[in-house]
C-alpha cells in the first residue's frame, strides 16, 4: 500500500503480471446488474496499481494512441478477480512509442 500524499486514496500493488481485461462495447452490458453477460475481451492490460476506486493500467500498443484510449470513453473492465466494472477512462499518459498508462474510475 502506498499513499504519496497526492492521493485521495491508497493504492495497492497487485501481483506482477496481474492483468485487466477490457471490453469497449458497453452496450453488450445494458442489463449488468440483472444479468452475468460472458465478458468479451477486446483489449488485456497490465494492472500498475487499484484503489477502490479506480486504477493505473499499462497498455502496450503498436499502432499509436487509439480512440478507446480517450478521457470520457466508457468501458467494462475485469480486474484480476473481481467481477467485470463499468469504468471510465479518466487520463492517459504517453510513455514512449508502443508503452500508454491509462487511469481509469469505476462508475459502477
Amino acid at each position: 500500500m502506498k499513499n504519496d500524499g497526492l492521493r485521495k486514496h491508497i493504492r495497492f500493488y497487485p501481483d506482477p503480471l496481474e492483468i485487466a481485461l477490457i471490453d469497449t462495447d458497453v452496450e453488450r452490458y445494458k442489463s449488468f446488474h440483472t444479468a452475468s453477460p460472458e465478458m468479451e475481451t477486446q483489449f488485456i492490460a497490465l494492472i500498475e496499481n487499484e484503489s477502490h476506486t479506480g486504477a493505473s493500467l499499462v497498455f502496450v500498443i503498436k499502432d499509436g494512441a487509439p480512440e478507446f484510449i480517450k478521457s470520457g470513453t466508457n468501458w467494462i473492465v475485469k480486474m484480476g478477480e473481481l467481477v467485470p466494472m463499468r469504468c471510465v477512462v479518466k487520463w492517459n499518459q504517453k510513455i514512449d512509442d508502443v508503452i500508454f498508462k491509462v487511469g481509469i474510475a469505476i462508475i459502477e
